[in-house]
């Protein structure tokens, strides 16, 4: 896992020799209101991917699935960590242009969208 910009901890992993592409973002709602007093929880995380098309690349957007949330912490004051999902089918193309360009997570929220990295630290993902 990697932490990336509002606490926010991502992971993906490209297997090529089934072509897809999974990852797991994992929200904790308190770290991301530190920074967003405002925000309500109720995020729609996003991953952008690279597709090669006639030379250049293209970034497509897919939504990730909210799949559980867990809650720790003390009591009165619970850590709730949302998780989201995704697996997606890649290419030939789109697996070299994932590997060189990484991906990119946003969260679209009540507060704006939230950018997870900033533009040149993608996520780049392990292969296998």
């Amino acid at each position: 896992m990697k932490i990336l910009e509002h606490g926010v901890q991502a992971s993906a992993q490209v297997t090529v020799t089934t072509r897809q592409l999974s990852t797991v973002v994992c929200v904790d709602d308190a770290l991301v209101a530190g920074g967003a007093p405002d925000f309500t929880a109720h995020e729609r995380v996003f991953v952008l991917l690279p597709r090669q098309r006639d030379g250049k690349v293209v970034w497509a957007r897919h939504d990730l699935e909210y799949e559980y949330a867990w809650a720790s912490g003390a009591p009165g004051k619970p850590k709730v960590v949302a998780v989201h999902i995704g697996l997606f089918a890649l290419a030939d193309a789109d697996i070299d242009a994932v590997v060189w360009h990484g991906v990119a997570y946003g969260l679209d929220s009540n507060v704006g969208t939230l950018w997870l990295q900033t533009s040149d630290d993608n996520l780049h993902p392990e292969t296998c």
